[in-house]
């Protein structure tokens, strides 16, 4: 019996939630065994790859919470896709990239890409504090 059939909607939903939960929690470690059955089981829904992420950046791994985002294409997501690039901008600016964030955050805003209000607030809060750091990279310190 695969994953597919054993599992019904309801489960995965409930599996997710628990998910989260113990993310919420501090027990991200604990639930990874859980997020990993739910990305199988539902690889277009960004929700599971994110708590992944978070879970890792909040263990200081920063490039591996990265690297599952990524991995997850939330981009081409289905479901909780402007969360996940919310989230990816935010990771973005953590890891100091923020050419690329300013690049890509401007051009979904631009293009109206983000139908999720918190998601929006969140990319213009996240855009903002990349503008904000811009000028200090640039300033010369003289003695």
């Amino acid at each position: 019996m695969t994953q597919e059939n054993f599992f019904r909607t309801d489960d995965v939903f409930v599996l997710g939630n628990l998910g989260l939960l113990a993310v919420r929690k501090g027990l991200g470690k604990d639930a990874l065994t859980v997020l990993s059955i739910v990305q199988q089981l539902r690889p277009h829904n960004a929700a599971a790859f994110m708590l992944e992420s978070m879970y890792l950046f909040s263990c200081g791994r920063l490039e591996d919470a990265m690297s599952v985002l990524e991995k997850s294409d939330p981009f081409q997501a289905l479901s909780s896709r402007d969360e996940a690039v919310a989230y990816h901008l935010f990771l973005l600016g953590q890891m100091q990239r923020d050419e690329e964030l300013l690049h890509l955050g401007n051009a979904y805003l631009e293009e109206d890409l983000i139908t999720s209000e918190a998601a929006r607030h969140t990319i213009l809060t996240t855009i903002e504090d990349a503008q904000a750091r811009m000028p200090a990279r640039n300033i010369k310190v003289s003695l």
